[in-house]
């Protein structure tokens, strides 16, 4: 390998050199690569002295030394990141510097073993850092999945909670009806006979005195008192039955319409109109006379809300509840109103709004008794001084 010639302007040592002279490992080649001189330091680095051995015998790569020397003599000074063969074996990464020096050439060694370690250990803090940077993601992750399933089984509860407690006051209310069930029979035979007597013989004597008398005005009072008892023990024997009602395949729309038959005597002189609107709709199953007796009930309780007249709507038609597809009657009135403090006891057995002597606090009652026992739901929604809409659903026959 051929080398530049002697210049004057590259003899002696640069910077560089000089700095590694004095505390680096340093070597001195010759024009053809061959060590001149070494210093404590490089024997140091390597573990072992070679002077005169070529420069290539210090490297672990002869293809990476040869490379080396030629960008030396090529251009006067190189720099390289070469692999060292120590005493042992071992490798020793250096980055290697040389420049002009005399006749030959200065090369200093920079032991990179540090260097390298620490870059290992940054590598590893690194990854290190990742994993933890990864594992605060999923957990963050995996904390944001727990709030929401959290969130979601709260509502869940609270719908849950929420059934709960109208499964409570179904039972309740049921526990209520059975008892006054068991009541009711019990007073309704204890009445039944002597109220007989009381409204036969009342009419019987009716017939010997003169509609214009004073007995004949009081045996009326005592007639119509006691027709009014029969009509409550009527009731009682309605609510009272433990045995289910025969069922057939009804019609609400005749339904209704034979109720009214009756009803019209209810809503006589009470300046009410009244309104239907009843859409085709498939059979239920049913007792007719019981369901008749609801909307008789439904319509007398609408006619008591409106003692100054008003406008009574009664519809039917098909509705749909989450997948159940349900037969309905609505009786909406312009009363009134129920005050809200109040709405959840109508259907209470004896509970009424109004005056004494005016109604038995049945009615209601014996109407949710007759829907349950058709399978069916009766429902109310009420604004003080802006009327009443009462919503009976009942499951189709097909």
């Amino acid at each position: 390998m051929a080398f530049p010639a002697k210049n004057e302007k590259n003899e002696g040592l640069d910077l560089l050199s000089a700095v590694f002279l004095l505390s680096g490992p340093l070597l001195l080649i010759d024009p053809d690569g061959r060590v001149k001189s070494l210093n404590g330091a490089f024997v140091k680095l390597l573990g072992y002295s070679a002077a005169g051995a070529p420069f290539s015998k210090f490297c672990r790569n002869e293809r990476s030394a040869a490379s080396f020397l030629e960008s030396l003599a090529r251009e006067g000074r190189a720099s390289e990141y070469l692999d060292l063969s120590s005493v042992d074996g071992s490798v020793i990464p250096a980055r290697v510097s040389a420049s002009k020096a005399g006749e030959g050439f200065a090369v200093a060694f920079d032991d990179l073993r540090g260097k390298k370690a620490l870059e290992e250990e940054l590598k590893s803090v690194k990854d290190e850092l990742k994993r933890r940077t990864d594992y605060q993601e999923d957990f963050r992750e995996g904390v944001f999945h727990m709030l929401r399933d959290l969130d979601s089984s709260e509502r869940e509860l609270e719908t849950a909670y929420e059934k709960l407690k109208e499964t409570q006051a179904q039972l309740i209310q049921s526990s209520k009806m059975t008892a006054l069930g068991e009541l009711a029979a019990g007073v309704a035979h204890e009445l039944n006979q002597p109220l007989t007597v009381i409204k036969g013989l009342s009419h019987n004597i009716l017939r010997n005195f003169d509609a214009s008398s004073a007995p004949y005005e009081k045996l009326r009072l005592i007639a119509e008192a006691s027709e009014k008892m029969e009509l409550v023990i009527r009731h009682l024997k309605i609510f009272s039955r433990t045995d289910g009602p025969a069922l057939s395949p009804v019609d609400l729309n005749r339904v209704i319409k034979d109720a009214f038959v009756i009803a019209k005597e209810v809503l006589a002189n009470s300046s009410i109109k009244v309104k239907m609107s009843l859409s085709e709709i498939p059979p239920v199953l049913g007792s007719p006379n019981r369901l008749e007796q609801v909307v008789i009930n439904l319509v007398t309780n609408a006619r008591d809300a409106m003692p100054k007249g008003g406008t009574l709507e009664i519809s039917t038609g098909i509705v749909e509840r989450g997948k159940a597809r349900l037969v309905q009657m609505c009786f909406r009135d312009s009363g009134c109103g129920i005050p809200k403090s109040l709405i959840g006891r109508i259907f209470d057995p004896f509970f009424t709004t109004k005056d004494i002597g005016k109604g038995t606090g049945l009615g209601l009652s014996i109407s949710y008794g007759i829907i349950k026992e058709h399978h069916g739901d009766i429902t109310v929604e009420s604004e003080t001084c802006k009327g009443t809409v009462f919503h009976v659903t009942l499951p189709p026959l097909t």
